[in-house]
């Protein structure tokens, strides 16, 4: 990845590497294991997978393989590699968006580069197309700053703009529409810059950021310093820092919501109040329903007791009535056979 540099130099580029800090759900990681099955603290970090998918033109034939990486190495699109002179207007800015789309974007391999088909046989005119399987928790991406030819090695100084914060790569991904908006933003955490025109010469140095300030890292000097000086830098290698917590910040409430939620509880209230007022509405109406319904059946209820009490007095009369008969009839007997008794003893007598 680096031309090369010495020992002082070496330095600087690991200053910014150890300046990076993890998010706080990243303290205990889990390993990221590459296919040999080995894994560490650096491949947990920084481990990614990219999907590598060839296609041959002549038989359609489609391999796909999964390579893992550490960072992504990143041509910058020719139209901003072409060096204008002082009377000539500026041309389009590059963006690192641009090296990520032109990284991903669908390429038809030249000459020196054929793909061989398992099909044909033979090497075959082929496309390539990365994709992004994983993304790691820090993303590296190192810019190519050193284009080399057969004759000729020189430094690419086109300036790239880079964010320093919310950089989205959900459009990277192989599988964008099962990860959440929001849920692939990076923030910026270290800046590894070149110095110099030469591929064998030159300087390196680094910018860091700790707790919301950034610091520019040469040699054994670290000074204090701001955005806007990091923003205009010419990187060589950026660091960025997966989010945490985006989800939440990026749904946090504005003044506009704060302001018509009031108006959706009042309305949500006063919906609920007539739900209410209706249920007692019809809970009065069936009430009255019930008890007018019940009316007529008491009414006959009672007139219905009302006979049988009736029946029933008669019936308890009637029954007195003969009991009385009945006793009456009885002393009448009685009396006669004492009659009868004594007229008998009296007859019976000398």
């Amino acid at each position: 990845m680096f031309p090369r540099f010495e020992k002082e130099q070496t330095e600087d580029i690991v200053v910014a590497y150890a300046v990076v800090e993890l998010p706080s759900s990243s303290s205990t990681p889990t390993c990221f294991r590459f296919r040999n099955g080995t894994s560490s603290v650096v491949t947990s970090i920084f481990g990614g997978i990219l999907q590598n998918e060839v296609n041959c033109l002549i038989c359609g034939t489609e391999s796909r393989k999964f390579d893992p990486f550490l960072d992504l190495s990143l041509d910058i699109p020719s139209q901003f590699r072409q060096k204008r002179s002082k009377d000539q207007e500026p041309g389009p800015t590059c963006t690192l968006h641009n090296c990520l789309r032109s990284f991903t974007d669908l390429e038809e391999l030249d000459e020196t580069e054929l793909y061989y088909c398992h099909k044909c046989k033979k090497r075959q005119k082929s496309t390539k197309k990365f994709w992004i399987q994983k993304l790691p928790k820090v993303l590296c991406l190192h810019l190519k700053r050193f284009h080399w030819t057969a004759f000729l090695r020189n430094k690419v100084d086109t300036y790239v703009e880079f964010p320093l914060k919310g950089l989205d790569m959900r459009a990277f991904l192989l599988e964008p529409e099962n990860t959440l908006p929001g849920n692939c933003l990076y923030d910026l955490a270290a800046v590894v810059v070149h110095h110099g025109s030469g591929v064998g010469s030159g300087h390196y140095t680094a910018y860091g950021s700790h707790e919301s300030h950034w610091y520019h890292f040469n040699d054994s000097t670290v000074t204090l310093t701001n955005e806007e000086t990091v923003k205009k830098a010419k990187a060589y290698i950026l660091f960025y820092v997966e989010r945490t917590g985006q989800v939440a910040l990026d749904k946090s409430p504005t003044d506009n919501t704060a302001t018509n939620q009031p108006d959706v509880d009042t309305a949500a209230t006063d919906c609920v109040s007539t739900e209410i007022v209706s249920q007692d509405e019809v809970a009065a109406k069936a009430e009255i329903v019930l008890l007018d319904g019940a009316a007529p059946q008491t009414h006959t209820l009672d007139v219905k007791a009302e006979e049988d009490a009736r029946i029933n007095m008669a019936a308890l009369n009637e029954a007195e009535t003969v009991s009385e008969e009945a006793a009456a009839d009885r002393d009448t007997s009685e009396q006669t056979g004492t009659e009868e008794a004594l007229q008998t003893v009296q007859t019976a007598a000398p």
